[in-house]
């Protein structure tokens, strides 16, 4: 929504110190980069998930929400 508000100019760029925008995750403060650079807005919360995983069943780390769930197909 930040973005949109920003592209149809009902909103001023977002304004923060740079060390505040390297506390932030990088991925989020690139989806609210406009191409000139400005930022749209900051994000106000991330939520985190985790996966848990049998090592017995599955030797590595699932990859995506798929790999992690396909062990259903053969685990009967």
């Amino acid at each position: 929504m930040a973005l949109e508000l920003r592209r149809l100019e009902l909103s001023g760029p977002a304004t923060a110190a740079a060390d505040l925008l390297q506390q932030i995750d990088p991925a989020a403060i690139q989806r609210l980069r406009l191409a000139d650079d400005q930022v749209a807005g900051l994000p106000l919360l991330l939520q985190n998930e985790q996966t848990c995983f049998n090592r017995r069943l599955m030797a590595e780390s699932p990859a995506t929400e798929s790999m992690a769930t396909s062990w259903r197909r053969w685990a009967g």
